[in-house]
């Protein structure tokens, strides 16, 4: 699989065919799956994309097709000034808790930030449904 970067501007969409991340995604989480139908999230997360200007970088398997991303946008959080925040991290569930995923998205992270010029970032850890832990970190 390669890594690809993708800068993609207000309106220019996803980098990469990333439609199986969503489908993954609603069909493996009760709770999305319970407030949209398929094709409502789909067009959820597209528009999400559409409508904020970011960098997304793609895990691309052989036929094209991504099997993981991460999206960040810049922000200027209230305690921290300047971070890039994430807009979404999507990874095929086939391909979850492997190491080389790991390393290949941390490759990705790097990437989006030099692109976005940012120097510190925000981890989201979701504990819950409801809850969310979002950390501060430098590079």
């Amino acid at each position: 699989m390669d890594n690809i970067l993708v800068i993609s501007g207000v309106g220019d969409g996803p980098g990469a065919n990333i439609s199986n991340l969503i489908r993954d995604y609603w069909r493996s989480t009760p709770t999305v799956n319970a407030a949209f139908t398929q094709s409502e999230f789909n067009d959820y997360v597209n528009g999400l994309i559409l409508d904020t200007y970011c960098v997304g970088g793609y895990v691309i398997n052989a036929v094209g097709v991504a099997v993981a991303a991460t999206i960040w946008t810049p922000a200027v959080d209230i305690h921290y000034g300047e971070v890039a925040h994430p807009v979404a991290h999507m990874i095929d569930t086939f391909w979850r808790g492997t190491p080389d995923m790991a390393r290949q998205l941390s490759a990705l992270r790097t990437q989006c930030l030099a692109k976005l010029n940012a120097t510190q970032w925000l981890d989201v850890k979701h504990l819950s449904e409801t809850v969310q832990i979002q950390r501060l970190r430098k590079s």
